[in-house]
Order: structure tokens, then C-alpha cells, then sequence
């Protein structure tokens, strides 16, 4: 779809959007996140044929990177609808379960319970973690989201060094992880993504010039959020 620069947000006038729906509207934050992780999974789904074209797309191979934010939840969400949907989905999480809250944590619960085969990176060995990204067609990029504070470093660091190593789609959840989203400016390393999800409204630092490197193609998911509340 064209991309209105006037119609971009924030980070913080998005979660000032977020929370309308919520408060106002009553929309719950598990709508607004399963409507996010669905259109993810339509994504996924849609690339991921047009690259396997002739093969058995059920056969193929998707692993959510999330992390503990409510961009890991999106993740989840895509991830059990891949799974419902017949594809071979596994989650890995970067951080710690006990850090999971709110509608995040509702959704780890749902696809631990459907025993979505998940792993946390900070419980597995660097081959093992290595071997879980070789061993894919698609990544999902669920990891910072607009969440992004500080320069990314660390174990998120390492992970985005091994996402950006191999030769398969990219699929960002809302920003790549990395890329500020109010300025577009690369925190130290950033996910390079072949299509960004974005949420609801364009990212205002998704069109910056150096952010645009990272994107891919952009694609603006309708979250449910009210016509009134984006005008």
C-alpha cells in the first residue's frame, strides 16, 4: 500500500493510541495483539509461498525470535496461527519467562500449552541456538519492537549477528529490532528484515532514509484500532 508521511505516529503518541483503544474504547490489549499477530502470520505465510513456489508450503520451517515485551507477544501470537495453519513453527525467546507480563505472558501461556516447541536462548548452548536459525526458511523478528531505549548489546546483539548471517526473509514485527522508531537511527546493530509489520500507523523512523536499509517492504496492519482515533 503507498505509505502517507503524514499519517506516521511516535512511539509515544502509539502507545497513546494503544491505550485509547483500551480505555476508551474498550478495546482489550489481547485484541488489538492477536489482530497484530495474525497479520503477521498472513505475511509469513504469503512470502514464504511465493519463495518455496511449487513446494508443499506446510513443509515449510519458521522460527519467532521474541522477547519479553509486547512485541514478543505479537510474536506468539504468530506463531500459533502458523502452527494452526500446518507450517513448522518453534519460538525462541530471548530473556527470561519470569519476565513476561500482561498479554505477552497470556500468549507464552497459550502456545506453551499447545506445545509450540519453544526454547530460551539464556537455557541453551550457542550451537544449539546456532543451529535453530540454520535449521529455518522464515524468521520472525519479534525481539524490541518500538520498545528500543539503549544501544542493543548483549545476548540481542549476538542474536541479530546470527539473523543477519543467513539468507532467508526476514519478517519484522512493528520495527526491525534495532532501528529507532521515532528517528530511524541504528542502535549499535539492527535486524535486517525483507518486510516490516508495522502496527496500526507508520513508524515516523520507518522512513528515514537509513532505516529504510533495514525495512524491506512495509506493510501497515490494521490492529482494529477506531477510524476516529487515527484521524
Amino acid at each position: 500500500m503507498a505509505i502517507d508521511p503524514k499519517k506516521t505516529v511516535t512511539s509515544s503518541e502509539m502507545k497513546s493510541l494503544d491505550n485509547k483503544a483500551i480505555t476508551v474504547y474498550g478495546i482489550s490489549g489481547l485484541v488489538l495483539m492477536e489482530n497484530a499477530g495474525r497479520a503477521i502470520a498472513d505475511v509469513v505465510q504469503k512470502i514464504v509461498a511465493e519463495k518455496h513456489r511449487g513446494e508443499d508450503v506446510l513443509l515449510q520451517r519458521v522460527l519467532v525470535v521474541a522477547g519479553t515485551g509486547n512485541n514478543g507477544g505479537d510474536g506468539f501470537v504468530a506463531a500459533r496461527h502458523l502452527h494452526n495453519r500446518g507450517l513448522n513453527v518453534k519460538v525462541l525467546l530471548v530473556g527470561e519467562i519470569s519476565k513476561l507480563k500482561g498479554d505477552a505472558l497470556n500468549n507464552w501461556g497459550i502456545i506453551s500449552t499447545m506445545n509450540i516447541n519453544s526454547y530460551q536462548v539464556n537455557h541453551i548452548s550457542t550451537e544449539q541456538c546456532l543451529a535453530l536459525l540454520a535449521g529455518c526458511d522464515c524468521i520472525i523478528d519479534a525481539l524490541i519492537g518500538i520498545g528500543l531505549q539503549d544501544k542493543v548489546s548483549g545476548i540481542p546483539e549476538r542474536i541479530i549477528t546470527y539473523i543477519n548471517e543467513r539468507d532467508v526473509p526476514v519478517i519484522a514485527a512493528d520495527v526491525p529490532s534495532g532501528i529507532d522508531a521515532d528517528t530511524g537511527e541504528v542502535h549499535g546493530i539492527a535486524v535486517k528484515a525483507h518486510t516490516t509489520v508495522t502496527m496500526g500507523a507508520v513508524k515516523c523512523g520507518l522512513l528515514n532514509e537509513v532505516a529504510r536499509a533495514y525495512v524491506g517492504d512495509l506493510i501497515v496492519a490494521d490492529i482494529s484500532l477506531p477510524r476516529e482515533l487515527l484521524e
